[in-house]
């Protein structure tokens, strides 16, 4: 038990640290996401990067990234950035045509429930 508590520790700092999270995920009236830094709607999808467990709360970490060069499979630590604590996670790369900033729409399961937020590099 705690290994786990220290790990998800661990995790949550390094976030902290190296990123921002903001919680509200916007989208115009036809559904088009909005950017976060600036609420331009015109934002380009790029790399993946999916965050699997073996079982919850494992140190076991398979991290998959998909991007134009191609798919790429590995195995991660305590310390990645997937965006759950404890479980599966799915990150979406952005690139913004307004500010020109780059961003991620993260995807996280938590208790039952799913949470979609931005992450912004400082």
């Amino acid at each position: 038990m705690q290994k786990v508590t220290q790990w998800r520790k661990v995790a949550q700092e390094k976030r902290n640290r190296s990123t921002m999270k903001i919680a509200a995920v916007q989208a115009n009236q036809v559904g088009a996401l909005l950017c976060p830094r600036c609420g331009f709607h015109c934002l380009h999808h790029g790399r993946v990067t999916i965050f699997e467990r073996q079982r919850e709360d494992s140190d076991d970490l398979v991290m998959t990234v998909v991007d134009r060069s191609g798919t790429a499979t590995s195995v991660a630590d305590a310390r990645s950035d997937n965006p759950s604590d404890r479980r599966h996670g799915l990150a979406i790369a952005f690139e913004c045509e307004g500010c020109g900033e780059g961003i991620e729409l993260t995807i996280a399961q938590h208790k039952g429930e799913t949470h979609l937020a931005w992450r912004l590099s400082p």
